[in-house]
């Protein structure tokens, strides 16, 4: 299976059953970081939204930081908060 940005494993895929976590060793070395500015449409569907997210929610915490809140921005309201912290660091 090749790693793309919205590619999600499940438990079965990262653990092979040699046990080895082949699958997990493929997916670290597909990995690619991609800078904000290059990111693009189309972005993740809703459901691979909500299993991202929830994911997230359950990774370590060493920071004991927990509660976790999630604020998804779509559509015109992206733009919008973009333009307003756009104009609020240039006031800073």
């Amino acid at each position: 299976m090749p790693a793309t940005a919205t590619t999600l494993l499940t438990r079965s895929d990262v653990h092979a059953p040699s046990g080895d976590g082949e699958a997990l060793a493929r997916l670290l070395e597909a990995r690619r970081s991609v800078g904000a500015l290059r990111l693009s449409e189309p972005g993740p569907s809703p459901d691979e939204v909500r299993r991202m997210l929830g994911i997230a929610a359950r990774v370590p915490d060493h920071g004991a930081l927990v509660p976790w809140r999630f604020l998804l921005v779509e559509g015109n309201a992206r733009e919008a908060l973009a333009e307003r912290l756009a104009d609020a660091c240039v006031k800073a």
